[in-house]
């Protein structure tokens, strides 16, 4: 019996890696000359930080991975390089893969995932694990999952929060958000079983100094000392972030007495980035995506953004909300704005133009906007569970700065309010409850009155509309 156990083991095992061999010949079949020139670089930089072939099989790489382009090409030279490390020498490294299941991500996108990571017969591989983060909770990949409430309200609190710290500021308010959740995936695998020496990143140097520019604020925001740069190389900085409250990311009690690196738990861990080493051209990766991961793309639009972080049509919906109501402008001309917008950054991006012209067509018609608008507010109420209402109210930021723009919003948006006006700054300032006020308060800003009392005594630096 023993002796079919390990028979039945070996053949399992020559099939295994007859597969492999077959996922590696395919890949490097979508890859261009100058990316096989790449993934030999790449397996260069991973061994010198793994220390070298002997200790190469103890290494393990996270990614975090999102569906979009971007992360599917780094996914596909890591996956490479893992596979020929293991044909050439015998041994490779592990690869820890980490997706976000959050509210905004649609079923077309989860299937997409799923057939990237069939593609490069990921989810058999002892070598690499697959995880699911939601909300706090780190779980093995299924991309039939759907975001539990809490990851649902969570995200929700987030985006009316961020908007109102940020003064309206659309962009800076949903790139916060993304930042967050990007940092709290790497904190809950960190802080999990298993150790991980290096993080991958495929972003972009801008991408990336933005990311470490947020984190910086953070810190500076809460007192923290200035730290030297060597900090920064590494995943220590993580160490700070406290991302399990209800709101936006601060600098936790605890870690505000780190007194050296040695002591924090994610120094070791260091970034390694690798964006130098994709494709730098839409054909190169065009037919990656399409005929080896065939992804569908049912809705372009998602293509912009890298996981559905920040939803392209619901961008444009708030930017529209803002020059309709705070700008007193047209709602087109705040939508049109952004897909300009979204047109540059395509085209940074090297999207294939198809593709663009694709997403550009669909908002460039006038009489597909109001279809575009009742859409991006379906959008916003079914994932996040957020109204028309809350969304405007959150772009004039009428609560911080002790409401000095509160008479202006309820002039704009709630005319019959303003006669409430003082009994409203009662409130807020904690003298009374009177539930009618309360009541109205918390259901046209979608926030609760502890945190509506904290906005109302943040003072933040006033800026033009």
């Amino acid at each position: 019996m023993d002796c079919r156990v390990i028979k039945m083991s070996v053949m399992h095992q020559q099939a295994m890696t007859y597969i492999y061999q077959q996922v590696l010949e395919r890949l490097l079949g979508h890859f261009s000359p100058p990316q096989r020139t790449s993934l030999h670089f790449l397996i260069q930089r991973l061994l010198v930080a793994a220390g070298g072939a002997e200790r190469v099989t103890s290494f393990t790489v996270l990614l975090a991975y999102g569906g979009g382009k971007d992360s599917s090409q780094t996914l596909a030279l890591l996956r490479a390089a893992q596979l020929a490390l293991a044909a050439r020498i015998g041994v490779t490294f592990q690869i820890r893969v980490a997706t976000q299941c959050r509210p905004g991500m649609t079923a077309s996108m989860m299937i997409n995932i799923q057939r990237c990571f069939s593609s490069l017969a990921l989810q058999d591989d002892s070598r690499v694990q697959l995880l699911m983060v939601d909300d706090r909770y780190v779980l093995p990949f299924d991309y039939r999952r759907q975001p539990c409430e809490e990851s649902r309200e969570r995200s929700r609190h987030e985006i009316l929060l961020n908007a109102h710290t940020q003064r309206g500021d659309v962009l800076a308010s949903t790139h916060g958000d993304c930042y967050a959740q990007l940092a709290s995936l790497y904190k809950l695998i960190l802080s999990g079983p298993g150790r991980v020496n290096v993080i991958i990143v495929g972003d972009s140097p801008h991408e990336q100094l933005s990311f470490l520019r947020w984190a910086i604020r953070n810190e500076r925001k809460a007192g923290v000392p200035r730290r030297p740069r060597r900090y920064w190389r590494s995943a220590a900085f993580l160490e700070l972030l406290d991302t399990s409250g209800p709101g936006r990311p601060c600098i936790s009690e605890h870690a505000r007495h780190v007194k050296a690196l040695r002591r924090n738990r994610f120094a070791h861990v260091h970034f390694m980035s690798i964006h130098d080493l994709r494709a730098q051209t839409s054909g190169e990766y065009w037919r990656l995506m399409t005929d080896f991961f065939r992804f569908e793309y049912h809705n372009p639009v998602f293509s912009i953004s890298e996981s559905g972080c920040a939803h392209p049509t619901l961008l444009a919906h708030l930017h529209g909300l803002r020059a309709e109501f705070v700008l007193d402008r047209c709602y087109d001309l705040g939508t049109d704005w952004y897909w300009r917008l979204a047109e540059r950054l395509m085209r940074n991006k090297r999207m294939p133009v198809r593709l663009m012209e694709r997403v550009l067509s669909r908002h460039s018609d006038p009489n597909l906007v109001q279809a575009a608008r009742r859409a991006a507010s379906q959008h916003a109420l079914h994932a996040y569970g957020l109204t028309d209402t809350q969304l405007t109210c959150s772009l004039f930021a009428p609560i911080v700065n002790r409401g000095a723009e509160l008479k202006y919003f309820l002039q704009r948006c709630h005319p019959g309010m303003v006669i409430a006006l003082p009994y409203l700054h009662k409130v807020l300032r904690g003298h009374g409850k009177p539930e009618q006020v309360v009541r109205w308060l918390q259901d046209t800003t979608g926030l609760k009155m502890p945190v509506l009392r904290s906005l109302y005594r943040l003072q933040l630096r006033a800026h033009r509309k």
